[in-house]
């Protein structure tokens, strides 16, 4: 381990291969669960860095500090509720997230702004 923080991020999920379970959960499902949808397992994040500098072949500028104050050293999500009830586990993992961030940032750089299906 390397002592940077590990994160947590609910992107490591594709929702276009689970569109199923989303019509499930919004339209059928009556009343309101909490599911917590990712790999269950935290990211160093120099490993964050480090696969976002492999999609994008880009170089990212790091500053190395101390732990901040009241820092969580750990966070992530508990994934057993959306495994056992929905049957629902990640697919995909860190690299691919960054690669669809990625991938997706470089065709909007304005980001929802700059999209033409983006309304004030």
């Amino acid at each position: 381990m390397d002592n940077s923080a590990v994160v947590y991020s609910s992107n490591q999920l594709k929702l276009a291969n689970d569109a199923m379970l989303i019509y499930w959960l919004v339209v059928m499902h009556v009343g309101c669960e909490v599911y917590n949808l990712g790999t269950g397992k935290g990211t160093l994040v120099l490993e964050m860095v480090a696969a976002f500098e492999k999609v994008s072949g880009k170089k990212i500028p790091l500053v190395l500090t101390g732990q901040r104050p009241r820092d969580a050293e750990i966070v992530y999500a508990a994934t057993a509720k959306a495994e056992k009830e929905l049957k629902w586990k990640a697919k995909y993992g860190i690299e691919e997230m960054c690669r669809d961030l990625w991938n997706w940032a470089s065709k909007n750089p304005y980001g929802y702004a700059g999209s033409r299906h983006y309304s004030k």
